[in-house]
C-alpha cells in the first residue's frame, strides 16, 4: 500500500510538473467551486487525492494505514476561466483553463486536459467516485 501511494504521488507530481511548464501571473484568491477534494477521473485507487482549500492552498493527500498525509503543493488563484497554480515544490507556476460542471473539474493547457471528480462530504457528488472501499470516507 505504501509503495502504491508513493508511485501514485510521484505520477501525480510528474503530471502537475509537466502541466506547469510555463509561468503566469496570479490574480484573485481561490474559487468556491474549486474548494474540496478531487480525484483524477478513471483513477482506480483509494489512497490519494488533491484538495483545494478555501484559503487558496492546494494539498496532495496520500493515505497510508487509514491515516491521511497531506503535502502542501502550493497556492492557487482564479481569474474568469483561468486557474493559476503556484507549485512551491518546484518553484513553477502555470495557468490552466478550467471548467466546473456536474462535480467535475477539467484542467486544460497546451492542448492537454485532465478531468477530476469531486468527492467527499458536502461535495454533492459521490463520496467515493471509483466505488472502491475507501479510508477517505468512513463507513464505506
Amino acid at each position: 500500500m505504501k509503495k502504491t501511494a508513493g508511485i501514485i504521488g510521484l505520477l501525480f507530481m510528474i503530471v502537475l510538473s509537466c502541466l506547469c511548464a510555463a509561468g503566469c501571473s496570479e490574480s484573485s484568491s481561490g474559487s468556491g467551486g474549486l474548494v474540496g477534494k478531487w480525484v483524477q477521473e478513471g483513477y482506480t485507487g483509494n489512497d490519494a487525492y488533491m484538495e483545494f482549500r478555501s484559503d487558496g492552498t492546494i494539498y496532495y493527500v496520500t493515505i497510508s494505514n487509514g491515516t491521511e498525509n497531506p503535502t502542501k503543493i502550493g497556492t492557487y488563484s482564479t481569474n474568469g476561466s483561468n486557474l493559476t497554480m503556484n507549485n512551491q515544490l518546484n518553484g513553477q507556476s502555470q495557468t490552466f483553463t478550467y471548467s466546473l460542471s456536474g462535480g467535475k473539474l477539467i484542467l486544460s493547457v497546451n492542448g492537454m486536459s485532465e478531468t477530476y471528480v469531486k468527492f467527499g462530504s458536502g461535495s454533492g457528488t459521490n463520496t467515493n467516485p471509483n466505488n472502491n472501499p475507501s479510508p477517505l470516507t468512513p463507513g464505506l
